[in-house]
């Protein structure tokens, strides 16, 4: 390169903790998570001033306000309750991604290897991961299917030789597998986020992976968009911190697959780590696709959460 930018302020998170933590609190907060619900009608209750969401298996769920974050089927649930053509249609983009594991002494990085942005994608990384992988990813590849993630042989052999251009220690370590996944992009470059009916159905789609960074700001920008008609509430009571990044890798890589790791509230929360150096943790064994059991963690609300991001999971 003929030059390089440094960013010191740029941090690695574990990509699976995070909206773990997100939802232990909401947990917290009184909310009720339901997994495997397909909404499959939305109407707004003559006179109640509700919705009435209607889920395939015949599960109905009231509710005052509706923020609809459907991720690469936001477009669905738009025209459910409008009947009509979405503002926005969902064109999910697929990122490849090939990881190593270096061996004890191995190259590590200080810091992500990024290409200069452009107009369509930040490009291909590499980087390391909390628990010392070194990963190479993630491809941008508009696809139209939804809901599944493959990788192809072709794209993760391209990806393996970029990281050893970049890392040319890499040949000497092991390569542990590749995985992908799907961003709910859209035809615009913007996330999608508005109010309609007055503030009590809200929109947040096309929020990439980018979402990730500004999820901290989304989330008063939409909670603002709700407090049009929202009634007022008591303050928020204080949140149980999650365990450590340390607590977590320790447990995770001595429980085996298919364990389930209990935690109680601990005093020390974190879902990323800058140390000088990745989590200590033991090396992965094995290689492919991220297929298979996950580790079950029980976290402060005491509710499983099925470790399924292969980076945590081979962490």
């Amino acid at each position: 390169a003929r030059g390089a930018l440094l960013i010191p302020g740029e941090t690695v998170v574990d990509s699976w903790l995070l909206p773990i933590a997100f939802a232990e609190h909401a947990s917290q907060h009184g909310a009720e998570i339901l997994c495997g619900k397909r909404v499959t009608k939305a109407s707004k209750i003559e006179g109640g001033g509700k919705w009435e969401l209607l889920c395939a298996d015949g599960t109905k769920v009231l509710a005052r306000k509706v923020v609809n974050a459907g991720g690469n089927f936001a477009d669905d649930i738009e025209r459910l309750h409008s009947g009509e053509e979405p503002r926005f249609r969902c064109k999910p983009r697929r990122g490849q991604y090939a990881v190593f594991q270096p061996a004890q002494g191995g190259p590590t990085l200080s810091a992500p290897i990024q290409p200069v942005p452009t107009d369509r994608t930040k490009g291909v990384y590499v980087f390391q991961s909390l628990y010392g992988h070194i990963v190479c990813g993630p491809t941008a590849e508009d696809i139209e299917e939804r809901s599944a993630a493959r990788t192809d042989p072709e794209t993760v052999e391209r990806l393996v030789q970029h990281a050893l251009e970049f890392v040319p220690g890499l040949r000497k370590e092991h390569f542990i597998g590749s995985y992908a996944g799907l961003r709910p992009a859209t035809e615009h470059r913007d996330y999608q986020i508005h109010a309609q009916h007055g503030g009590d159905w809200v929109t947040a789609a096309g929020i990439r992976s980018t979402g990730l960074s500004a999820s901290l700001g989304i989330a008063p920008l939409v909670s603002s968009l709700l407090a049009l008609t929202r009634p007022r509430r008591p303050a928020p009571k204080p949140c149980t911190p999650l365990p450590s990044l340390q607590q977590l890798a320790a447990r995770l890589q001595t429980a085996g697959e298919g364990a389930a790791v209990g935690f109680g509230g601990g005093r020390s929360s974190s879902s990323s780590w800058m140390g000088p150096g990745p989590v200590p943790v033991k090396p992965a064994e094995g290689g492919g696709e991220s297929e298979g059991a996950a580790v079950t963690l029980t976290l402060g609300s005491n509710v499983p959460r099925r470790v399924t991001h292969p980076l945590a999971r081979w962490g």
